[in-house]
């Protein structure tokens, strides 16, 4: 499922699509009240390039003017996409995503520093999740990251087509067929 999640992230911002959040910075310490604030990722320029790490990097480095970037394959070990958000009142941030259904995800935290100085502006780190309860609960490994980024959690607050629901799955037909 973790990969169907992904690719709707994916495609919707290849489609132009605005993609509603709600976005609070994550909680070092666990807690069970979380403050979120609206959020939104609007992408008028889109690049999906890069086959290894190396050429990912490259590509970090060159973002200036795009919205919305990921790799070609899953090759970096922190991250799934680089974007530009608004974040709360805060436009234009340049977020390094992590697209997962999971409510713990390790992070590395070497690889984070060093993606940072390699992306341009204002950068922070996005675990965006599809909904409010698996953000309520989200927490990295470790708990407390050694890493300077900003560290944020942000679910889609317009919701998403359920994957694997009733109204996703096709209705068989039975078709009869005469033959004479």
């Amino acid at each position: 499922m973790r990969i169907a999640f992904e690719n709707y992230v994916h495609t919707t911002a290849r489609n132009g699509e605005t993609i509603k959040l709600q976005a609070r910075p994550y909680g070092r310490t666990e807690t069970n009240q979380h403050t979120y604030v609206a959020s939104e990722l609007n992408v008028s320029k889109y690049r999906n390039e890069g086959r290894n790490a190396e050429e990912c990097e490259a590509i970090m480095g060159q973002l200036t003017d795009v919205d919305y970037w990921h790799p070609l394959n899953r090759c970096l070990e922190a991250i799934d996409s680089v974007a530009k958000v608004n974040l709360g009142g805060e436009q234009n941030v340049t977020a390094m995503i992590r697209i997962t259904k999971a409510d713990e995800v390790t992070v590395d935290s070497e690889a984070l520093s060093n993606y940072a100085t390699l992306c341009p502006g204002d950068v922070r780190y996005v675990a965006l999740v599809p909904d409010k309860e698996t953000s309520d609960k989200f927490q990295l490994s470790p708990a407390n990251p050694p890493t300077q980024v900003p560290l944020y959690v942000a679910y889609i607050a317009t919701g998403m087509p359920q994957i694997g629901s009733q109204a996703a799955r096709a209705v068989p037909v039975r078709i009869r067929v005469n033959f004479r």
